[in-house]
């Protein structure tokens, strides 16, 4: 018969056993657990050029962790990192199953040094890229592509980002040669989903704080920061300035990010970033502060198991414009990108009103009417450069300009002053109009010099409204195959419209402005296509200060323009994208080089065909010309010493 006393010892006994190796557990988890650290600490250091210590390591409780004095010194004993104490209470349930999840973290004095001299950075070993696996199945590497590195990367951060964070007197030292940036958080709290903190920033002696405000949610993977400066209107972006040479400046900047959706095969990202009073300065944008007053993106991004796309509902706003780029990039086995952006039957105002200060002055305060509709595609596959797309077209209905802005672009349909510029400085200003003594009508200048130029710069010129398209999309896989700037593939029309507006600035935005400025010219008929070559032949380049056709033919030939032979003509064309270089182009013997011949009979069956000269002048044509005028002087300074090739100019 089983008693009372057995029955309750029955019941005790296996909780008794289970509990006494917990018990065991708990009071030796102290000797189990510094040995375990020193375990991990080893394995991460293996590798690495750092040396990882600690002053004490104790669990308190069962899941509150206490670590002082964690420092990460480098192999010349610098310190890297330096954290005076951390207190971290851990996710038990997870902890079972060997997983590390943060529930509350508070850190005091933590401090990082990221420095570099001559040598490597001390800090490049946290950007090593890992071996490749030379067994890996093309499963496994289905399996650890994009998708799930990216779920990965966002778990990790999510899980060790706890929601209750308190972190005390945080810096940051920057170091280069000639450069330091020290940052300073008194303070970083994140209670009840939301954060609040101040950023003091010392910058070459140059100091300035930042507010950060935001909401943190980590089960729902969500996070939302506000920057804006404590004390002043403005605030500029530390250390760009240093390292891009771009100087930003801002009142405000918002982003929030989120996981939208995680599955095998994609990973769905979304947010918004904005800003405003935006202003940036860098050469290769503009030679000038660009202004964006109100600028925003509602992205969604797609992350695929071997590709990463920005999605088509993505809207992109600068001020009144908006659009839906699309833009899909794959890096493996080669680079493949495709980007497209259309839009439909807008109004014309809200892309010339958008327009950011600063980056477009011939522009700034044209008014316009009427709709336009926009659609560009660009794609190329980098092991097969030659096959790339390229289009862009801009339609109108109803389009009119209303008022034109800084700059009237009809004015040069009668006389105008022209100023020409070498390196910013300004070379020449002459008349182009009946009262300048070298300005010439077309019906003044050689028939074969316009035909000559027209076939060598741009032989479809009277046939398109601007732009030609196979040209730019050439000229596109020639810069992407030779990785520079070494064709342009311009018009005579965009050509016209860099030499009367615009710098020769190489920037981004000189290229945009430019194409602006020739759709609003060639589509609007502001100007015939007559008196745009017209002006194109009495102002560009043709040596040394020398401008327009008939000054180039009495500085070459010694007579006018319109008395020139096929033969002076097709050389005049020659020289047209480097006219300070003509010398180069003959030998000592003051003949043309043989590289020549190739020119003159491409460009003669051109001439030819279009009926510019007979057959018998195309049989008798040779590179054979003869310098009378100035120029002869530059040649007597060509010696036997070879001058290197010159590269085509990317804006010519």
């Amino acid at each position: 018969m089983v008693t009372v006393k057995n029955r309750k010892l029955f019941f005790f006994l296996p909780l008794a056993i289970i509990a006494l190796p917990a018990i065991i557990l708990y009071w030796q988890r102290n000797n189990i657990l510094e040995p375990f650290v020193q375990k991990k600490i080893v394995k991460f250091e293996q590798g690495k050029p750092i040396r990882i210590s600690y002053d004490r390591i104790f669990l308190s409780g069962i899941n509150k962790l206490e670590l002082d004095g964690l420092t990460i010194y480098t192999t010349n004993n610098d310190t890297l990192s330096r954290t005076e104490e951390i207190d971290a209470k851990l996710n038990l349930w997870k902890l079972l199953f060997k997983e590390t999840e943060l529930k509350d973290l508070q850190v005091k004095g933590f401090s990082l040094s990221l420095k570099n001299g001559s040598e490597k950075r001390i800090y490049d070993f946290l950007f090593r890229k890992k071996g490749n696996k030379q067994n890996e199945d093309a499963s496994d590497a289905h399996s650890s592509g994009y998708t799930r590195k990216a779920a990965q990367a966002i778990e990790l951060f999510f899980r060790f980002a706890p929601e209750n964070i308190l972190i005390t007197g945080m810096n940051i030292s920057i170091q280069h040669t000639g450069f330091w940036l020290n940052l300073h958080i008194p303070e970083l709290k994140i209670a009840d989903h939301t954060f609040s903190s101040e950023v003091q920033v010392n910058e070459q002696g140059e100091k300035q704080s930042f507010m950060l405000d935001g909401t943190f949610w980590r089960e729902e993977k969500k996070l939302a920061c506000k920057i804006y400066p404590k004390e002043t209107a403005f605030a500029e972006m530390p250390y760009l300035q240093h390292k891009f040479n771009t100087r930003v400046v801002f009142d405000t900047l918002q982003f929030q990010f989120s996981s939208l959706k995680n599955e095998k095969e994609l990973l769905r990202l979304g947010g918004v970033a904005s800003s405003d009073n935006l202003t940036i300065q860098n050469e290769r944008l503009s030679t000038e502060e660009v202004l964006f007053q109100k600028s925003k993106i509602d992205y969604v991004v797609n992350i695929y198991p071997d590709y990463v796309e920005l999605d088509s509902s993505t809207v992109v706003q600068f001020y009144k414009l908006d659009f839906h780029p699309y833009m899909r990039l794959k890096m493996k086995p080669e680079v493949d990108l495709t980007v497209s952006v259309r839009k439909t039957d807008f109004p014309a105002d809200n892309l010339f009103s958008s327009l950011p200060k600063g980056l477009f002055r011939n522009l700034e305060g044209i008014k316009t009417s009427g709709n336009l509709s926009y659609n560009f595609y660009f794609s190329v596959n980098m092991a097969e450069v030659d096959s790339l797309q390229f289009h862009s077209s801009m339609s109108k209905e109803n389009f009119r300009i209303e008022q034109f802005g800084k700059t009237d672009f009809t004015k040069i349909r009668g006389p105008f002053l022209y100023s020409a510029y070498e390196k910013g400085e300004l070379a020449k200003t002459f008349e182009v109009g009946e009262d300048f003594p070298d300005f010439r009508q077309l019906e003044a200048i050689s028939p074969y010099l316009k035909a000559a130029v027209l076939f060598a710069e741009d032989g479809s010129f009277f046939g398109h409204k601007g732009f030609n398209e196979e040209a730019l999309r050439s000229s596109l896989a020639k810069d992407i195959k030779e990785k520079r700037f070494a064709r342009g593939g311009s018009t005579i029309s965009m050509q016209l419209v860099k030499n009367l507006y615009l710098s020769r600035d190489k920037t981004i935005t000189r290229k945009l402005e430019e194409a602006l400025i020739v759709w609003l010219i060639e589509n609007n008929r502001l100007v015939s296509k007559n008196r745009m070559f017209e002006i194109y032949l009495n102002i560009i380049e043709w040596g040394p200060n020398v401008y327009g056709a008939n000054d180039a033919a009495r500085f070459y030939f010694s007579k006018e323009a319109a008395d020139l032979t096929p033969e002076e003509a097709i050389f005049m064309a020659s020289i047209v994208s480097h006219p300070k270089k003509f010398m180069w182009s003959f030998d000592q013997n003051r003949a043309l080089k043989p590289r020549f011949s190739g020119f003159y009979k491409t460009l003669g069956k051109r001439m030819l065909s279009h009926e510019n000269i007979t057959e018998e002048q195309f049989e008798n044509l040779t590179p054979d010309v003869r310098i009378t005028g100035g120029a002869s002087v530059y040649l007597a300074k060509v010696d036997s010493v070879e001058v290197e090739k010159e590269d085509d100019d990317w804006e010519d």
